[in-house]
């Protein structure tokens, strides 16, 4: 057993209910700590890689097909979706790549928003701002929508 938290054995005890849906070995998960209200994590639970360009082509296109999916899902579940901001940190802690597992922040971007996740605010404006039990309620509706046998809603 390996002590990255984002592989498959460590799940359960290092994300919790933070799991939303395993689709094709892709996790989709709710950050530890969210920079916007819809702000999605998204990693490959089962190849253990450090970085996006170390994914094997057929995994690349996994990811696509399901940031796509989410896309399409968001956009059916709510009139008010533009679209989405995707985010990856690659390389040492110095950039920003704190967890040494290939993950992606999605970011649901939506008309009207009070912040943008590139925005800089306080801890306490953070919580303040976000509605976090409503994104997830939100985010497990449309994943309940998707259709695939890869599909395990959490």
């Amino acid at each position: 057993m390996n002590n990255c938290d984002f592989c498959t054995e460590n799940l359960p005890v290092s994300f919790g209910d933070r799991i939303h849906a395993i689709i094709n070995d892709f996790a989709v998960a709710q950050t530890r700590h969210p920079l916007h209200e819809f702000h999605l994590l998204i990693f490959d639970t089962v190849n253990h890689t450090k970085r996006l360009h170390d994914y094997s082509d057929n995994r690349i296109v996994d990811l696509k097909n399901l940031i796509s999916t989410l896309d399409k899902g968001f956009r059916q579940e709510l009139s008010n979706y533009l679209g989405y901001n995707l985010t990856s940190n690659n390389g040492e802690s110095e950039i920003g790549q704190h967890i040494e597992h290939s993950h992606v922040h999605m970011f649901m971007r939506f008309k009207g928003e009070k912040k943008s996740p590139f925005d800089e605010y306080s801890p306490d404006e953070i919580s303040e701002y976000l509605n976090t039990d409503g994104s997830v309620l939100v985010t497990k509706r449309v994943l309940k929508n998707i259709q695939g046998t890869q599909l395990r809603i959490i």
